[in-house]
């Protein structure tokens, strides 16, 4: 995947693609190109236009049998918990998980994610904050991973959906009390 990560280098970069679906209304477009800058596309080139030439760019990369598509977003996950078929097993896993291995199941989930081409995250509830650590780290360049929107540990009634995560509150003021303590 060309342009995952944070890096802020000024290389050019040329991607031959095969297949080119730019998530745009029209067609998918054969044997095209794109020029990555700066991690950033700066160019979409038809097949026979005037594509830079191999020599102004610092690497081409030839995908030229494969598709090319942005990368997806998941709206939806929680990158502690453990894929499992029975929603009391995955508490229960998640429960009997200390720290440690619950940032390692999140940067382990995270990354399968990416390698799958889904390029953004949104965790909607995690457990002690694991995921607001994985981000600084993502977001550093110390572990490589998607692009991450965490929120911590969900806010919700006692014995509401996911309260085993720790962020319960009935009352306004206890509420107003688990907020400030989030942020």
């Amino acid at each position: 995947m060309v342009g995952v990560g944070r890096s802020e280098t000024t290389r050019k970069v040329l991607v031959r693609c095969g297949l080119l679906i730019d998530g745009t209304p029209g067609p998918a477009r054969r044997d095209a190109a794109l020029l990555v800058a700066s991690g950033r596309i700066a160019g979409v080139y038809e097949s026979g236009s005037n594509t830079p030439a191999y020599d102004e760019v610092d690497e081409v990369v030839d995908f030229s049998t494969k598709t090319v598509m942005p990368g997806m977003i998941d709206a939806h996950v929680h990158l502690v918990f453990n894929p499992l078929d029975d929603h009391q097993k995955v508490v229960d896993d998640l429960l009997a998980a200390d720290e440690r291995e619950l940032t390692l199941r999140a940067l382990r989930n995270a990354q399968a994610a990416l390698a799958a081409g889904v390029t953004t995250l949104r965790d909607c509830g995690d457990k002690g904050f694991i995921t607001l650590s994985l981000k600084r780290a993502i977001d550093a360049g110390v572990v490589v991973g998607p692009r991450l929107w965490v929120c911590g540990p969900p806010l919700t009634t006692t014995a509401g959906h996911c309260h085993f995560l720790g962020g319960e509150a009935d009352t306004l003021d206890e509420l107003v009390k688990s907020v400030r303590q989030h942020v």
